[in-house]
């Protein structure tokens, strides 16, 4: 996955002052969510973002065999000389798994599991900063106010 998403992504770590290094463990996180919906495991899959790069990668390790009886931890050995002639029976071979792969329904839930995260993320980040402010008089301006959440100001 190339320089776009991984942009998009660091722009939002940036404009929510979110370190790079927790947002990638959250990306990774969400992705992995992901590979276990749709694979069922992520035992044998890697996931690999790189902001300097702009990228995102996942992998699949497979174990090469005669007949396939797991298709998301084994892969034959004609499909696997497709990509690299020289292979053997028992060899691994590494696949690279298109996100697109995943699907629409798959993709969108994981945008909302990264939103949520990023917002619980700024909340706790919110938190932080003014729980250390407790019984100071701050002044600011009221731009929301909810039952369940309280005041939103702007300092």
């Amino acid at each position: 996955m190339k320089s776009e998403i991984v942009e998009a992504f660091a722009e939002m770590a940036k404009e929510r002052n979110i370190d790079k290094e927790v947002l990638a463990e959250i990306i990774e996180s969400v992705f992995m969510n992901m590979i276990k919906k749709r694979f069922g495991t992520t035992d044998n899959f890697d996931i690999f973002v790189n902001f300097e790069k702009g990228e995102i990668e996942i992998y699949q390790n497979k174990k090469i065999v005669e007949e396939v009886t797991d298709e998301t931890r084994e892969i034959d050995l004609e499909s696997a000389r497709k990509v690299e002639p020289d292979l053997e029976i028992g060899d691994d071979f590494v696949e690279i798994v298109d996100p697109r792969s995943f699907g629409r329904r798959l993709i969108l839930s994981a945008r909302q599991n990264l939103s949520q995260r990023l917002k619980e993320l700024e909340k706790e980040s919110t938190y932080q900063e003014f729980s250390q402010r407790i019984g100071e008089i701050v002044s600011g301006d009221v731009r929301q106010v909810t039952a369940r959440q309280g005041v939103y100001l702007v300092v």
